[in-house]
Order: C-alpha cells, then sequence, then structure tokens
C-alpha cells in the first residue's frame, strides 16, 4: 500500500472537498485519477456512486456502488450509498433498508445509513420509523431533520400535539432555519390556541448564528 495508498488517499480527500463545493466535473477527475492507478480502489467507486447518486443516475449508481461492494465487502459508504439507490427505485425499498442494516452492522455510528433507513421505514409506512428516529437522535441530538421527522409521526400518526411540537421546538433549536418545522408547529400553536407562541415561532430569526 504504502505511497500509492497515500495518494489514492489524496485523491479520493481531494474530490470529495470538490464534490462539497459542489465541483462536481473536478471531483470526477480526482476520482477517475485514483482508478487509474488502481481499478479495484473502493473507496473511488464509492465516492463516483455518489456523484451519480447527486446526478440522478440510480443505475450508474448501483453499478459503482457495486464495484466498490466487490473490492471491499466491508466500506460502510458503498453500502450506505447502495441503500440510497434502492430507496429510490420501486419496490427496492426493502433491498435498501437490508443495505443501510448491513452499513450500520460495519459501523453502528454512521449517522447518513441511519438518517436514510428510518425515512425508508416512514415512506413504508413502517411503525420501526419512529424508532428509527429516536435511535439517530441519540448518535446525533443535534441533526438537522430528524426531530422535524419524529414530530410529523407523533402529530399524525399518535395524535400527540404536544409531544410533536416539543419535537420541532427541538429542531428549530438546532436548525432554525427549517421551513417546514416551523410551519408545523406554529400551526399545532394555533390549534391549540397558544397564540403568542404561534407568534414567537413565526417571527423568530430564521438562521443560527
Amino acid at each position: 500500500y504504502g505511497t500509492q495508498g497515500g495518494t489514492l488517499d489524496s485523491l479520493c480527500t481531494a474530490g470529495a472537498d470538490s464534490l462539497r463545493r459542489g465541483a462536481i466535473e473536478g471531483a470526477v477527475l480526482r476520482f477517475e485519477d485514483a482508478l487509474r492507478i488502481d481499478q479495484g480502489y473502493a473507496p473511488a467507486h464509492a465516492h463516483l456512486g455518489y456523484v451519480h447518486l447527486r446526478l440522478g443516475d440510480l443505475k450508474a449508481a448501483e453499478a459503482r456502488f457495486l464495484r466498490a461492494i466487490r473490492s471491499d465487502p466491508r466500506l460502510t459508504e458503498a453500502h450506505t450509498g447502495l441503500g440510497r439507490v434502492y430507496a429510490q427505485m420501486p419496490y427496492r425499498k426493502v433491498d435498501g433498508i437490508r443495505c443501510f442494516q448491513k452499513a450500520l452492522s460495519l459501523d453502528r455510528t454512521c449517522v447518513e445509513a441511519q438518517y436514510h433507513l428510518a425515512l425508508t421505514h416512514l415512506k413504508l409506512g413502517n411503525l420501526d420509523a419512529k424508532k428509527a428516529f429516536k435511535e439517530l437522535l441519540r448518535m446525533d441530538p443535534g441533526h438537522p431533520d430528524a426531530s422535524f421527522r419524529l414530530g410529523t409521526i407523533l402529530e399524525r400518526h399518535d395524535k400527540d400535539n404536544l409531544a410533536a411540537a416539543a419535537e420541532y421546538e427541538r429542531q428549530l433549536s438546532s436548525n432554525p432555519s427549517h421551513a417546514e418545522a416551523r410551519g408545523r408547529l406554529a400551526e399545532i400553536y394555533r390549534k391549540l390556541g397558544r397564540y403568542p407562541d404561534a407568534l414567537r415561532v413565526i417571527e423568530a430569526p430564521r438562521s443560527g448564528n
């Protein structure tokens, strides 16, 4: 591995940085450079899978993630990415759940896998969604979306407006720009006759510090 491994890691790190900045072409070049050095380098295949996922090419993303898993069956991000592909395909959501569970069996701290596991349960209307979002909040108490999702379950399924309001408040404390959480919370306070709270929510600043 040695020097070549360091070069591969550096190329993927540079590509990932480019991707975060939205420089997709530059990111792809770095990942392809890594594969020219080692055609079986699993992280580069996985990164290219995420590029295809961002571009909406699910088939190309699936192929890349499967290639990454063949090279490294323990690559958490490849299983997570494959799960995200299947979660968007008709009739493959259960396969997506299995992929997220595999990723979490490899890394119990993988917040991305837990989030998409919970979202997929929610899309399927599974009762496991509530448990999955609670586990996500245990893993990442300040998650930018999890409290909102849990709040919607409490509001719409459990019909527990007070518990839902507490989750929406929690969401806005960690992510003040979450417009849906703000709207749902204001609506609950209006329903409960708590008009000063509804006004407070509507007029509160929409961004963090």
